[in-house]
């Protein structure tokens, strides 16, 4: 058959709707990280893997909060709905345009809950290993949370398909596993697992600049 790489609509808006989650994700990160950090040394007595699990669900509410919308409208803009270039009409009189806004909001925590949970302690529990209580260097912590993403990435994908098609419109609202039901139903189980790797290569990329970055600003902010 044809090969892939020789179609070019296959890479037709690639980057539909990537600006403004790019602009949204800056403040969403930091309201985790702030909370995650804040209410993990808040319950550090508890040990290292209860704490971590009580920081992000924390911190997975006010972050899906803030970047809710920006995720709906490149979801939208990458399946055609909208062109990348238009937003969704929004009137404060229209209550519901608004709402339209935080379509799949559940989906995305039920997402990103058992997705960091996994990332954070895997890495956390490696870090601890091979550094004690020395902070890795930026080159070492990419590595590990590479790794620590890509575990997560497999792990959460079938969740991760359901929620893309409740916030694209093409499934209907509701609780996820009833979508993935649905899905594994219609389409046979292998269709929970589309998008495995690219979502596995995005992820070695987004764990390395995340964690590195993480733990430079860290030890930035200690001077």
């Amino acid at each position: 058959g044809e090969s892939p790489w020789g179609r070019r609509d296959l890479f037709k808006g690639l980057y539909s709707g990537f600006l403004f989650p790019l602009v949204c994700n800056a403040p969403a990160g930091g309201v985790f990280f702030a909370t995650k950090d804040t209410v993990k040394d808040m319950f550090v007595s508890k040990g290292p893997i209860l704490s971590t699990l009580f920081g992000i669900a924390a911190g997975s509410v006010p972050f899906w909060l803030v970047k809710q919308p920006s995720e709906v409208i490149k979801v939208r803009s990458q399946t055609k709905e909208l062109d990348g270039k238009e937003w969704p009409k929004i009137s404060p009189s229209d209550p519901s345009s608004i709402l339209s806004l935080f379509t799949g909001i559940q989906s995305n925590v039920a997402y990103s809950f058992p997705a960091d949970m996994i990332k954070f302690v895997i890495y956390d529990a490696a870090k601890a290993k091979m550094f004690g209580k020395v902070a890795p260097g930026p080159l070492a912590a990419a590595l590990l949370g590479a790794a620590s993403n890509v575990v997560s990435a497999v792990a959460v994908t079938p969740v991760d398909v359901a929620r893309t098609r409740i916030m694209a419109g093409t499934a209907e609202r509701g609780n996820t596993i009833r979508v993935m039901t649905k899905i594994a139903r219609d389409e046979g189980p292998k269709a929970l697992l589309l998008g495995l790797y690219p979502r596995m290569a995005r992820s070695v990329v987004s764990g390395g600049l995340q964690f590195a970055t993480y733990e430079y600003t860290k030890q930035a902010a200690k001077g």
